[in-house]
């Protein structure tokens, strides 16, 4: 259902939807986990920038990837 360069991100399975990623993730999430981080080699400022930049797009993205789950699905 998605993937990139890297693999699948997105599959189903009969009724199942799997992800490897997190589509509910807002710039907040993505500060609190930095936060918490202990790998000392993350740009954290280009991270919540790349977050905030991204996030109404992703957001739209979920939105589709989860209907059209639901639509196969049904």
């Amino acid at each position: 259902m998605a993937e990139n360069p890297s693999g699948p991100q997105a599959f189903r399975l009969g009724r199942h939807l799997g992800l490897q990623f997190h589509p509910e993730v807002t710039p907040q999430i993505v500060g609190e986990w930095i936060a918490g981080s202990r790998e000392g080699d993350l740009d954290s400022e280009a991270m919540l920038a790349d977050t905030a930049r991204e996030f109404d797009a992703a957001g739209t993205r979920a939105l589709g990837l989860f209907a059209g789950f639901i639509a196969g699905a049904a």
